[in-house]
């Protein structure tokens, strides 16, 4: 289809047309127009060849092998008040203008500025070629246009100082919302790949780094950035990133849909034609300075065209099956492809004088490519909501996995204290009983002060382990709490051990699990054992509260402390300490400077 409307367009209308403060008409009564085959802009050139100048204006500028020279007469277009004439085409290699009075004598001429001279050499700084005619003795402006062996379509635009700034202001402000939507979605989505990963991330920021590219470069602000001062031939990136933006494009495209699922085989030979096209265009754009003045280049943005349209039918297909398969995801893409080939469309109709040349109608492409930059950023953004929704989720099953094991390990943990209170309760406990029976029978047949010993010590056994058995106990701490079994166990060791002691535990202390209770414990026994074994301590301090879902324990004594900071990390009680802590998701903090007594302060959370 695109290719019948090439043809009818291209013999139906011109690529070279006028327009009259934004109106299209025809060239001014007188003007002349010639194709210099090998010409170069000089005087002498136009001198040299002014007799065979036509009046007939060339409907067709594309793929010319020669320079174009055109000779506009000036009082056929009104005054000369703030008047310009301005060359909208800012792709063009070379042009120069000459201003010629009554007698075609040369009056004044710009510099040979364009694409391949530095931007500064322009006459007006800005990215359209804009020629000023402010004499009225100028009766004749003569224009050489160079753009040859290349796609050229263009208007002579005859403005005045309201029109030319408008025209102005419809530049900058296009340009600078195009590039500001360009801008933010590149660096949204640069944030996006940081956080997920994956391919179709990666292939959209390389799609928006090339709008971003064409863009700039289609609105001559490339030029203007890179080629200010320098003479740097760059006009292949605009269509060399367009050419590489749409197997990009077609790739983010078997990505998103699941059309790879469904038709497997089709999917690869698509894939397999992205690689081709793109091995195409890095071949053709590597030879192309040494073909410059040569078709070659006309030629090879032809067949890039007709790639993009098959590209865009390959699209079309694929999206109707996908979503024939309930993937809503294709739909996007229709939207897509029915842009560009509103793009597509509207390049036809501009390129052969069917739409004014303004600002928009000028840059319609990176309009369109912003659109479609947009609808797929929804695409990426939906399924970033996706990859996070998917990431809470498993998250969330970790999470209660990790509920699951530490209930288990909980229960396990139970299940073993009381196994070893029962032991100790029944099976220790009563072959110590039967020891000191024994001691008892044989006090005949020892000393005095040995059995005395020796029924002491034994007594003291019993006694702790007595206690031990009840301290670790489940079936106590859930009959009388934690309040009640940390206080009976600090009294009855610090009264054998001749210790004194303040301690505080709150209620709520009571309703916390029951196997945070008996962590609490074992770390409360631990530091009574440091206080015993090591510290020489006569006071303790003990306060155990809830507070904000956390168990917070404070313990403290005004022993000796601890000698150095491998015994504050490197010591077993030590460790075994901060490792129960840790395995409830705790935090503890311990002093102890040498003289300075030990304290440890513990935080648990409650919801494990």
């Amino acid at each position: 289809m695109l290719f019948s409307l090439l043809f009818q367009f291209s013999f139906a209308s011109n690529e070279l047309n006028f327009h009259w403060q934004g109106k299209r008409q025809n060239f001014p009564k007188g003007t002349l127009f010639l194709w210099e085959q090998n010409g170069e802009p000089g005087w002498h050139q136009y001198q040299k060849n002014k007799t065979r100048f036509i009046h007939q204006a060339p409907s067709k500028l594309s793929n010319q092998n020669d320079a174009l020279w055109i000779k506009i007469p000036i009082e056929h277009v009104g005054g000369l008040n703030d008047i310009f004439i301005d060359i909208p085409n800012s792709h063009i290699n070379r042009a120069q203008a000459y201003y010629l009075n009554q007698k075609d004598e040369v009056m004044d001429s710009t510099h040979v500025f364009g694409d391949h001279i530095a931007f500064i050499e322009r006459p007006v700084l800005f990215p359209e070629f804009i020629f000023p005619l402010n004499d009225p003795d100028i009766k004749y402006i003569l224009l050489y246009l160079d753009k040859r062996n290349e796609p050229f379509f263009t208007s002579v635009q005859w403005l005045n100082q309201k029109n030319l700034e408008t025209r102005k202001t419809e530049y900058y402000l296009l340009s600078g919302i195009l590039l500001g939507i360009l801008l933010a979605a590149f660096i949204i989505n640069i944030y996006i790949v940081l956080n997920a990963k994956n391919v179709l991330n990666f292939l959209y920021t390389f799609f928006l780094g090339l709008s971003l590219i064409y863009t700039l470069s289609d609105f001559g602000y490339l030029h203007w950035i890179i080629n200010y001062n320098s003479h740097w031939i760059i006009d292949i990136i605009r269509p060399l990133s367009l050419s590489i933006a749409f197997p990009i494009y077609l790739f983010f495209f078997l990505n998103t849909v699941s059309f790879q699922e469904y038709f497997p085989k089709w999917a690869k030979r698509i894939r397999t034609y992205g690689w081709v096209w793109l091995m195409y265009v890095f071949v053709a754009s590597s030879i192309s300075p040494w073909l410059y003045d040569h078709s070659y280049k006309y030629y090879s943005l032809a067949i890039s065209l007709a790639f993009q349209q098959l590209t865009l039918l390959i699209v079309i297909i694929s999206s109707i099956f996908t979503l024939r398969k309930k993937d809503y995801y294709a739909i996007p893409f229709l939207i897509t492809c029915s842009l560009f080939l509103v793009t597509h469309l509207q390049y036809l109709a501009h390129r052969f004088g069917y739409v004014d040349d303004t600002v928009i109608q000028q840059h319609f492409v990176p309009i369109m490519l912003s659109m479609d930059c947009l609808i797929m950023g929804g695409i990426v953004a939906l399924r970033f909501i996706e990859f996070i929704q998917k990431n809470k989720a498993l998250e969330f099953a970790l999470l209660n996995k990790d509920k699951e094991l530490g209930a288990r390990i909980a229960d396990i943990q139970l299940k073993e204290l009381s196994r070893i209170s029962q032991l100790l309760h029944n099976h220790i406990g009563m072959e110590l009983i039967g020891l000191k029976n024994n001691i008892e029978q044989s006090k005949n047949d020892i000393p005095e002060s040995i059995h005395q010993t020796l029924s002491n010590q034994t007594s003291a056994l019993i006694e702790d382990v007595r206690n031990t058995a009840h301290f670790l106990s489940p079936q106590v701490l859930r009959k009388f709490g934690l309040a009640h079994c940390v206080h009976l166990f600090v009294k009855e060791i610090s009264k054998s051990q001749q210790i004194k002691h303040h301690v505080e535990v709150t209620p709520q202390c009571n309703d916390i699990p029951t196997n945070i209770q008996l962590v609490v414990l074992l770390i409360i026994q631990e530091c009574l054992n440091n206080t015993i074994k090591h510290a020489q301590a006569s006071e303790i301090q003990l306060q155990c509260f809830v507070e904000n879902s956390y168990m917070y324990i404070t313990y403290q004594d005004n022993g000796v402390g601890l000698k150095n900071n491998h015994e504050k990390t490197d010591g077993i009680g030590i460790l075994q300490i901060t490792e129960m802590i840790h395995v409830c998701n705790g935090l503890c903090h311990i002093e102890g400077k040498a003289g300075e007594g030990f304290q440890l302060n513990a935080e648990i959370p409650i919801e494990q």
